[in-house]
């Protein structure tokens, strides 16, 4: 009785193996090589998002990920970039984010070192404001660390307002210096 039912389950273990097997042949015979998975999409409305080099890092959860792409709505600071050496690249998609803390800050919060570029590809409409305190819509401050370049680069949209003292893209606060920005497209 005992050698039936491992017998009947080592069949089932069998049949399911070549299922999935015969699923993926097809694809390796037209390219001939196995697919590269698509990039980690992270959406905002999930909660904030931290990218830290090719760490991102949602919800408690990290991932490695060299070429993110955030997405969504959100409120607060959504989205901290940070990077300290080497470039670090984020897809923005369609992006809104309304920075509503009262201390200000910015509804992207960048934060690097001085040999480093954060740069960002927007795609689709992009809208990062601050609606309290001296916000900025990005927050890219020289005087808390954010000596790194920012390149904002694609074919998509930005509108980055601050409210108070606080700019577009730049300082959030009146005395504060921003950091370098260069835009492409």
């Amino acid at each position: 009785m005992k050698r039936a039912n491992l017998w009947r389950r080592c069949t089932a273990a069998l049949v399911v193996l070549c299922m999935n097997i015969s699923l993926c042949v097809p694809v390796l015979a037209e390219s001939g090589t196995v697919p590269e998975p698509e990039p980690h999409v992270y959406d905002v409305g999930r909660g904030s998002i931290r990218v830290n080099g090719t760490q991102v890092t949602q919800n408690g959860v990290t991932c490695e990920d060299d070429a993110p792409i955030i997405t969504g709505e959100g409120s607060g600071t959504a989205l901290e970039i940070v990077v300290y050496s080497g470039t670090t690249r984020v897809t923005l998609r369609d992006l809104h984010i309304t920075n509503t803390n009262s201390g200000g800050g910015g509804a992207v919060k960048i934060e690097g070192g001085t040999n480093c570029t954060v740069e960002l590809v927007l795609e689709g409409t992009n809208v990062l404001k601050s609606e309290n305190g001296n916000g900025a819509g990005i927050l890219h401050n020289r005087d808390t660390g954010a000596a790194c370049l920012l390149v904002l680069d694609g074919t998509g949209s930005l509108e980055a307002t601050g409210v108070g003292a606080g700019a577009g893209i730049g300082a959030a606060v009146r005395g504060c210096r921003g950091g370098s920005v260069t835009i492409n497209g």
